[in-house]
């Protein structure tokens, strides 16, 4: 007895030793110059406005005399850099994309207490009621940005005139288990340990960019259910909001749909616009098929699908789904 326990002890002290060979390898193999960009706070050069006690990055293009597009990104967390292949939708329309509190390169300096998705709606009443000139907007909004993009218009019906939902990820518990409870690869779990040793090595100067650039990484980790087979997913994102996503998404409607308790529907039924839901064809965790489940929670709403497009079609196939939303718009006289 006494021998097998010692051996045991070895054993055990082999598998720590390994262990810790191994976490020293992939420190090491992980070593090098990370940086991420200053967000507006850091950057005087950045377009910033001040709204609801912090400062938001944000890009306009086109003439504020057309109609208003406010376009809102997916996340939590994320930013809106994969939007700007919609830019020339702006030859008909005044676009505006800003970055989410907490999120893109807006500022960090923000409380965990005001990271909720109902800040959020506050905040993008506060960018409608600025850029929006009086008028009701047209909300475009992808993934995550479709969800708070629901929310809003259930709060405030009336400053929206057209509602376009890109793939959101779910709006109420009952349709949140693709999200929540994806399938997890290999290649998926890999890239997220990867990235966590790389940003140990990220300037500690900057007290939010170490887990800024994890989720910088895990967002850059395709889950392949998104994307056309063979596909070079184009997610791409200059800076995620890692306290954004954590409180927004694991604290706020991670936790509501595991409960039962979320609906972003709540008075969308108020809402008499027009709304349109695309989705890309490739996509087999939220693509069309997931979205059929939205069409009865969405007033007015159809459903388009983008053909060898994934979950972010408008990148896939900017041409083809800015022909979509055009057609969308152009069907009823602005």
């Amino acid at each position: 007895m006494k021998r097998i326990g010692i051996v045991g002890l070895k054993c055990l002290g082999g598998i720590l030793a390994l262990g810790a060979l191994a976490f020293i390898g992939l420190y090491i193999g992980s070593c090098g110059d990370y940086r991420l960009p200053d967000t507006v706070n850091e950057n005087p050069d950045l377009t910033a406005i001040e709204l609801n006690g912090t400062r938001l990055h944000y890009k306009e293009a086109g003439s504020s005399s057309n109609p208003t597009i406010i376009l809102v990104h997916g996340g939590p967390g994320g930013d809106f850099t994969s939007l700007l292949s919609l830019e020339p939708l702006s030859d008909r329309y005044h676009l505006v994309w800003y970055d989410q509190r907490g999120s893109g390169l807006s500022a960090r300096n923000v409380s965990a207490d005001s990271l909720t998705v109902d800040q959020f709606i506050e905040d993008l009443h506060a960018i409608v009621t600025h850029f929006g000139g009086g008028r009701p907007v047209i909300l475009f909004g992808h993934s995550w940005g479709g969800m708070l993009s629901a929310a809003y218009t259930g709060r405030y019906p009336r400053t929206v005139s057209h509602l376009i939902l890109a793939e959101p990820g779910f709006l109420t518990a009952e349709t949140s288990d693709p999200v929540i409870n994806p399938d997890v690869s290999l290649g998926m779990l890999t890239g997220m340990l990867y990235s966590w040793f790389q940003s140990l090595h990220v300037d500690d100067s900057d007290e939010y960019a170490a887990g800024d650039f994890w989720l910088n990484g895990v967002m850059r980790v395709a889950n392949p259910a998104y994307y056309c087979p063979d596909a070079n997913p184009h997610n791409v994102i200059v800076r995620a909001g890692y306290e954004a996503w954590y409180n927004v998404a694991v604290k706020g409607i991670g936790n509501s749909a595991n409960d039962g308790s979320l609906n972003l529907t709540q008075g969308l039924d108020k809402f008499t616009g027009p709304s349109l839901i695309i989705a890309g064809a490739c996509n087999t965790a939220i693509g069309p098929e997931h979205q059929e489940k939205h069409l009865p929670l969405v007033p007015n709403s159809r459903l388009v699908t983008i053909a060898d497009a994934g979950h972010f079609m408008f990148q896939d196939k900017p041409v083809e789904t800015m022909t979509m939303i055009q057609n969308f718009l152009n069907a009823v006289n602005l």
